[in-house]
Formats: C-alpha cells, structure tokens, sequence
C-alpha cells in the first residue's frame, strides 16, 4: 500500500526532529563538558594564583641569600646536635619560638603538620627557643613545653640569641617580633621566609593572612623538594 505525501512528510519530520534532539543533545553535553573543563582550568589557576601571593612586610631582602650557620654547641631536644652543613642536600624550616608565646603556640599544630607530611620527602624541621626570662632559660621548662606542643622534630636552644641575630638582626635592625621562620633550600640559601607572628588553618575572616602565610610556605617547600640538589648558586632565586 503506498503512503500519501502526507505520511510521507510526517515520517521524515519524525526523523529530523529525533535528529535534532541528538543534535541539540550533543551540543548541551560539549557545552557542559567546555564550561566545566573551563570551572576546573579556573579554579587550578586560582589555587596557583593564591599559593604564592603571601608576602612579608619585613625581611624580604634576605630571600636569596646564604642562610647563617648556627654556633655548634647548643643543647638540642629530640636529635643530636646538628649543623647547617650536615643538613646540605634537605629542605631546612626553622622556626625561632619560646614558650608562653601565643603566636608561637598557635603555629605549633602547623610545624608538626608539616614534620609528619614532608618529613620523610627530605624536609626537616627545627625550632630555636630563644627565651626572653629567666624562666625560659630553664632547659626543663623548655622541654617540657615542647613536648606539650607536640614537637618530634629537632629543638635547638639558642640561648644567647646567636642564630635569631644572625638570622634575623644581622645589621642590628628593629624588627616587630622574634617569633620568625625561615624556609632554606637544598644548597643553603634562604627561599622564603615569615616574619614573626603566627601562620596556620582556620581562625575566620581576622585570620585570613595566617592562612595565606601557611598555603605558600607549604607551596615553596613542595616547590623545594622538587629542585634537585645541583650546582651552588641553583637555589638563588628570589
């Protein structure tokens, strides 16, 4: 039986319009494929964006340049003492505390973070006690403070302020705090740097620059550990 031209047009406007449903079908997917693809590619450029954009207000001079050897002699806390030299090759964080600091109590879940995380990929971490009492001058009082705060890592105790001056005072300059870190590359030189105060996670809007101060410390020591350990002068950079 043949069809009249009227069936014949609705069975071919039945397969076109099924044909445009895939087709526009097709274009919702590829455009939803391109505006999510587009959502991840920005959302990965601002992660770079944001790691890196912390910076200190002082200090910014000694990015780049070698890191001061400590005296040998001090008393140390959860290691033998250690030497700048004997650490060539690993990713050095310092960070110069003392107890009854607020600031300093605040960084400690952050140190131990990063001990645990990065420790065992070539970071170590030391804190320098430079007391600022009689009573922090007690090495008792000090070990005891840092084993409530949870430090496994490396405690040197800087005594007479020699490597915080060397560190941090080297021309006898006023700085805001002594509570300071410093990020040192596998060659020796100083790579980044916070200048006193306290970096951690959470703490709300008032907050915001501790966070930012930790999301690019933890930025440059993975940066860090990447860098092999090549020719003196490598790790230069500013």
């Amino acid at each position: 039986m043949q069809r009249s031209a009227w069936e014949k047009r609705d069975q071919y406007t039945g397969l076109e319009g099924e044909a445009t449903q895939v087709q526009t079908a097709a274009k919702t997917a590829v455009t939803m494929a391109l505006l999510l693809g587009l959502g991840v590619t920005q959302l990965a450029v601002k992660a770079d964006d944001e790691a890196p954009t912390w910076q200190p207000r002082e200090g910014r001079e000694l990015i780049g340049t070698p890191a001061p050897a400590w005296k040998e002699g001090k008393q140390w806390l959860n290691s033998k003492p250690l030497t700048l030299e004997q650490l060539r090759g690993k990713v050095v964080l310092i960070r110069f505390w003392l107890i009854g600091c607020p600031y300093c109590t605040s960084t400690a879940p952050a140190l131990n973070d990063l001990h645990q995380r990065f420790g065992d990929k070539g970071l170590v971490v030391i804190g320098f006690h430079h007391p600022k009492s009689p009573r922090s001058q007690d090495p008792e009082v000090v070990q005891r403070t840092a084993r409530k705060l949870g430090f496994e890592f490396p405690v040197g105790f800087d005594q007479d302020w020699e490597a915080l001056r060397a560190y941090w005072f080297p021309k006898g300059q006023r700085r805001r705090f002594t509570s300071v870190s410093f990020l040192i590359g596998r060659r020796g030189h100083i790579r980044w740097l916070h200048d006193g105060g306290e970096y951690h996670r959470g703490g709300g809007a008032a907050h915001s620059a501790c966070r930012a101060a930790l999301t690019s410390l933890e930025h440059h020591i993975q940066q860090l550990l990447a860098e092999p350990a090549t020719e003196e002068g490598d790790d230069e950079q500013k």
